[in-house]
């Protein structure tokens, strides 16, 4: 039970910090669901989804062993992500913190035109680490 219990603080530590960093940086994630998980499950593949406004194009990465993002999704609703993961047989307990990554174009609108997928395009990265 007390190894149990380990596993279920671990993940609960790395949904805070997820949500945590992403508020951090503008990014702000309102609830994770599933709100928990563990190492050493028989199937090591988790969808975690994410809740927050406007998260759509949200990028996130993960730098820990064992622990892989496979993709992010979007859905229809732009307050949503769906964001899958892998978590290794040989996966550690220990504190996991994923990067959450918004980018915003800028581009540049010319004189008497509307720009509209045209000009020079800057991409700002917020890093949340």
């Amino acid at each position: 039970m007390h190894r149990l219990a380990h596993r279920w603080i671990v993940l609960t530590c790395l949904l805070f910090c997820l949500a945590y960093f992403a508020e951090a940086q503008g990014l702000k994630v309102d609830h994770i669901n599933p709100t928990n998980w563990f190492v050493g499950m028989k199937n090591q593949q988790l969808q975690l989804l994410m809740h927050g406004p406007n998260l759509k194009g949200t990028k996130v990465k993960v730098n820990y062993p064992g622990v892989f993002v496979e993709r992010v999704q979007t859905v229809d609703n732009s307050n949503y992500i769906l964001v899958d993961l892998t978590i290794a047989a040989a996966a550690k307990p220990g504190t996991v913190q994923l990067q959450c990554t918004k980018i915003f174009p800028l581009t540049e609108k010319r004189q008497n035109a509307t720009v509209i997928n045209g000009g020079r395009e800057i991409t700002i990265t917020i890093l949340t680490n």
